[in-house]
């Protein structure tokens, strides 16, 4: 076991955290990671919030282990990714980490999330984008490169505790 901020915070036995990658970090995924000491991430993509509730639940099957879930603040064609419907299922559900990506979410979910306990995370690629997480609130920024996914040698996943 090593010890860090981030395994003392998450209960965690190693201090790795899963990329949330769309329609990839399923059930599967987030619980192995979870199951090797780490943070396994769930990624709901545009799945509608009763199936994120469903995820959730599998996931709890696979490992007894903290995981969180990663949504995308993006509105497509179809309207937004993530609804405060999914906000409300994390809640129910007692999801212990929630990161949001590309966008800061409203005000109201992040405030809502860690009035339940729910730690709240925002990847960023500018020191802008950090400075408005930790105004907004957010336990940690990880910080990544400008554009995220890029190659090995960008760092992108560095988590840095706010509070």
């Amino acid at each position: 076991m090593i010890r860090t901020r981030l395994t003392s915070q998450c209960g965690l036995r190693a201090p790795f955290v899963s990329a949330g990658m769309g329609f990839l970090a399923q059930p599967p995924l987030a619980a192995a990671v979870s199951n090797a000491g780490g943070l396994g991430l769930l990624a709901p993509g545009a799945a509608p919030p009763p199936v994120l509730r469903e995820a959730i639940r599998a996931t709890r099957q696979l490992t007894p282990h903290p995981f969180g879930v990663d949504f995308i603040i993006e509105t497509i064609a179809q309207g937004p990714l993530t609804v405060e419907q999914h906000i409300e299922v994390c809640i129910e559900e007692q999801v212990p980490v929630v990161v949001f990506f590309w966008h800061l979410p409203p005000g109201s979910w992040i405030r809502r999330l860690l009035d339940a306990g729910v730690k709240v995370w925002l990847p960023t690629g500018s020191v802008e984008g950090a400075r408005k997480a930790v105004d907004a609130g957010m336990d940690a920024v990880v910080a990544r490169a400008a554009k995220p996914g890029g190659t090995m040698r960008e760092p992108r996943h560095c988590l840095r505790c706010c509070r």
